[in-house]
């Protein structure tokens, strides 16, 4: 797409082997921007409630996450926000 460099992950972010899927995609492709429905995160959610699992990834490429309609997951959002900044201020 517009001459970039697309990462597509399809399947469910959780199982596969754990809640930390997504977070190892962005560190092995460096993705720098991640867009995401709020099923993915609630999935993540369910096995990861307070988003430590992310400080176990280097998440320094991830710019923007963009994220479709928060809705409910508006509060788990923010947890993978404060931990992204904990773990990409580094």
């Amino acid at each position: 797409m517009n001459g970039n460099t697309t990462v597509l992950y399809e399947g469910k972010p959780v199982g596969t082997p754990d809640a930390g899927a997504f977070w190892r995609v962005v560190e092995d492709h460096r993705v720098d921007v991640l867009f995401t429905a709020p099923t993915a995160l609630r999935a993540i959610k369910r096995e990861d409630p307070d988003a430590r699992r992310i400080a176990h990834y280097d998440l320094r490429s991830l710019r923007t996450l963009f994220l479709a309609d928060a809705g409910p997951v508006a509060a788990f959002k923010c947890a993978v926000v404060r931990a992204l900044a904990r773990c990409c201020a580094a």
